[in-house]
C-alpha cells in the first residue's frame, strides 16, 4: 500500500493522504499537466490466483471507464484510471473541498439535520442519482461516506464506477467489508439490483439526515440484514413530530421492500420533495393529470433504461402488467359509475342509519376478533436508538375513545396521535366485494377503543397504505371528560379517497 509520504503515482505528483478504506487509499495530488488539484483513490487487488486479478483488473477499467461518461453537478467526476507498477490500480477524480456527509452528521450537535438542509441534500442526490441511471449506471453503495459536502451545501456523490466491484470482490467467508445499513432487500438476498435499489439506500439515508438514527440498526450485519429484510422502520414522524406529515409517505415508499412498491425514478422523488419544501402535499399523492403528465415526461428517459435491464430481472415486464390492469381498472370504474354511485350512496346512508353508538362495539371485515380488541398495535423501535413515544394503553386511566373506520384499502395501518404523541396504531385490512356485478371493490370495517387523558386535545389521525400508494391525514380536536362517550369515525369518500375523522 502506498504511504502518505510517497511522492507520485502515475504523472501526478501526491500531496497528501486524505482516508483510508477497504479498498484502499486516498489521496490529494497535482496534475502536474495543467496545475489542477486532483482526488485519487488506489484500489487494492483481492489476493486471489494471478488469473483472477488479471481480470478483477480488466473489470475495474471498464467499470471506470464506463462512469467517466457521467458528467453532472452532483457526481464526483472521473478524469482518468491507471495503473502504478507499486500499488496496482489507481483512478483519478475531481477533487471537492468540503466533508462526507458521514462526518457531517457525527459533528452535528443533535446528530441530525435541519429539515430544510436534509430535504435540500436529499432533492439533490435524487437528481443526481436521475442522470446517472439514465446512462444506465448504478451506484449500490449509496451512504453517508459516499456522499460529500461542500461548504456551499451542495451534495456530490463519489465512487461511482467502483461500488460493483467492492460488492462483489471484497467479501470472504464467514466476513462482511462495511456495514449493510444502506443496502436494499435485493442487494442483500443477493438478487440483481437496478435503479431503485439506489433509491432505497437514497431513502434510508433521508432518514438518517432527518432523525440521526439509521432505520435498520442491530448489533450484527446479520440482525440488521433481517431487519432490513422484514421489519419495518419507525416512522420518522414517531421521532420527530414537527416534520412535515407527508415525509411519512415518501421515506415509507422510497423504503417499501418490494422494487415494484418504490419510487421508479430519483426524479419521482425530486419531484415529491420540492412539494414538501414548498408546504405542498406530494405531487404523487395529488391525483391530477398535469402532475402525472409532467412527470411522465420527465421519467420517460430512466422507462427506456430501465428496459435494458429486464432482461436480467425480469422487472420491467412485470411493472407493465401492472399498469395495464390498473389502466383496465380505471376504464371499468369510469364506464359504472353512473350505475354505482345511486347504488352507494343508498347503501352508506342505511348503514350509517343503522349503526348505533352506544351499542358495544364489535370487529368486523376479517371475520375473527383479535384476542384483545383494546390493545394497540406495538410499535418496534430499532435497537440503540430512543423509543417510539408509547402508547397510550386503553386499560389505563382515561377516557375511553371508539374507533370506527370505513376504509376502502385491502392492507393499510391506521395510527392516531394526540397532541404530537403517538397513541394508537392498528393494522386495516379489507375484503373484495362485488358491486352491481360489474365492479369490484375494497371494503374494510374496523371498530376499536383507545384512551385519551381528560381535557381538551389535538387529534391527528394518519392512514398509510403502501400496496395502494396512499397517505391521509386528518385533524379533530375536542373535549373529552368522563362520562361524555365519544367516537373517532374515519370515513373516505369519492375516487380519489379523500380522508375526513369526526368526533360524535
Amino acid at each position: 500500500m502506498p504511504t502518505c509520504d510517497r511522492e507520485r503515482l502515475g504523472r501526478y505528483e501526491v500531496l497528501t493522504e486524505l482516508g483510508r478504506g477497504a479498498m484502499g487509499t486516498v489521496y490529494q495530488a497535482r496534475d502536474p499537466k495543467i496545475d489542477r488539484l486532483v482526488a485519487i483513490k488506489t484500489i487494492s487487488v483481492p489476493n486471489s490466483q494471478p488469473a483472477g486479478a488479471s481480470d478483477f483488473r480488466e473489470r475495474f477499467f471498464r467499470e471506470a471507464r464506463a462512469a467517466g461518461r457521467l458528467s453532472h453537478p452532483g457526481i464526483v467526476t472521473i478524469y482518468d484510471v491507471d495503473e502504478d507498477p507499486e500499488s496496482g490500480p489507481f483512478i483519478v477524480m475531481e477533487y471537492v473541498s468540503g466533508r462526507t456527509l458521514e462526518h457531517l452528521l457525527a459533528d452535528e450537535a443533535q446528530e441530525r439535520l435541519s429539515p430544510a438542509i436534509a430535504l435540500d441534500l436529499a432533492d439533490q442526490l435524487a437528481q443526481a442519482l436521475h442522470y446517472a441511471h439514465t446512462q444506465g449506471i448504478v451506484h449500490r453503495d449509496i451512504k453517508p461516506a459516499n456522499i460529500i459536502v461542500t461548504s456551499d451545501g451542495r451534495a456530490k456523490i463519489t465512487d461511482f464506477g467502483i461500488a460493483k466491484l467492492d460488492l462483489s470482490q471484497f467479501t470472504a467467508t464467514g466476513q462482511v467489508f462495511g456495514t449493510p445499513s444502506y443496502m436494499s432487500p435485493e442487494q442483500i438476498e443477493g438478487e440483481d439490483v437496478d435503479a431503485r435499489s439506489d433509491l432505497f439506500s437514497l431513502g434510508v439515508v433521508l432518514y438518517s439526515m432527518l432523525t440521526g438514527y439509521r432505520p435498520f440498526q442491530g448489533n450484527s450485519a446479520a440482525t440488521i440484514s433481517f431487519k432490513l429484510v422484514y421489519k419495518e422502520p419507525v416512522p420518522v414522524s414517531a421521532l420527530n413530530s414537527a416534520l412535515p406529515v407527508h415525509l411519512d409517505y415518501v421515506i415509507s415508499r422510497a423504503l417499501a421492500k418490494s422494487p415494484a412498491n418504490r419510487y421508479q425514478s430519483g426524479q419521482e422523488i425530486a419531484f415529491d420533495l420540492e412539494d414538501i419544501k414548498a408546504g405542498q402535499a406530494p405531487r404523487s399523492l395529488s391525483g391530477k393529470a398535469e402532475s402525472r403528465a409532467a412527470d411522465q415526461t420527465r421519467v420517460q428517459q430512466t422507462s427506456k433504461t430501465n428496459a435494458a435491464w429486464s432482461g436480467r430481472s425480469g422487472w420491467a415486464a412485470r411493472d407493465k402488467k401492472i399498469r395495464l390492469l390498473r389502466a383496465r381498472k380505471t376504464f371499468f370504474l369510469a364506464l359504472a359509475v353512473t350505475l354505482v354511485v345511486g347504488g352507494s350512496l343508498f347503501y352508506r346512508a342505511h348503514r350509517m342509519a343503522g349503526s348505533n353508538p352506544s351499542a358495544p362495539l364489535s370487529f368486523s371485515g376479517s371475520g375473527e376478533a383479535p384476542a384483545s380488541p383494546a390493545a394497540p398495535m406495538a410499535i418496534a423501535a430499532p435497537e440503540s436508538q430512543p423509543a417510539a413515544p408509547a402508547h397510550v394503553n386503553s386499560a389505563a386511566v382515561g377516557i375511553r375513545v371508539g374507533i370506527t373506520v370505513h376504509d376502502p384499502f385491502s392492507a393499510a395501518t391506521l395510527t392516531i396521535w394526540v397532541d404530537d404523541k403517538i397513541a394508537y396504531q392498528h393494522r386495516l385490512s379489507g375484503q373484495a366485494k362485488k358491486r352491481m356485478w360489474v365492479v369490484k371493490s375494497v371494503e374494510g370495517e374496523f371498530a376499536g377503543t383507545m384512551s385519551v387523558p381528560a381535557g381538551k386535545h389535538a387529534l391527528r389521525v394518519q392512514v398509510s397504505s403502501e400496496h395502494e400508494h396512499y397517505f391521509g391525514v386528518a385533524r379533530v380536536a375536542g373535549e373529552f371528560a368522563k362520562g361524555n362517550h365519544k367516537t373517532l369515525s374515519i370515513l373516505f369518500h369519492g375516487h380519489d379517497h379523500e380522508m375526513s375523522a369526526h368526533l360524535d
